[in-house]
């Protein structure tokens, strides 16, 4: 098992940077009426889930990070949410856009883990805690 030092070594931050470019991929064909709109919108909410990662990385507490986590999994719904929208109104290619919701769905699937891995973290080291003070 590879060591983490940062969170640029995490394989879901460098996935969700794939998702950002694929993403701006489909933004770029978005049309001038919707610059405002699902543009900023969408900019938003994909540079947010790598930075969410990120930040989450670099707090102190195994619950904090697993908040920054739980955010950036809600800004991933959200992309996906609205690269739906822009399949449905067909303001983009579909095969851009299916492209940028498989990377989401692995991004998601990569958050959910790295998310439980840290609750079971949570619970063993609560419990070896609690065993080592069992006796005091």
């Amino acid at each position: 098992m590879n060591d983490i030092y940062s969170y640029k070594d995490l394989v879901v931050y460098q996935r969700s940077r794939e998702l950002t470019r694929l993403v701006y991929a489909v933004i770029r064909q978005l049309p001038p009426s919707e610059s405002k709109n699902l543009y900023d919108q969408l900019s938003r909410a994909v540079i947010s889930v790598s930075s969410n990662i990120a930040e989450g990385n670099a707090r102190i507490g195994t619950q904090d990070y697993i908040h920054y986590l739980g955010m950036a999994r809600a800004s991933n719904a959200e992309v996906q949410a609205q690269l739906q929208a822009c399949l449905d109104i067909g303001y983009c290619r579909e095969e851009d856009i299916e492209a940028a919701m498989a990377m989401s769905a692995r991004v998601a699937q990569m958050l959910n883990k790295l998310i439980n891995s840290l609750r079971r973290k949570m619970i063993i080291d609560k419990a070896n805690k609690n065993y080592e003070n069992w006796d005091k």
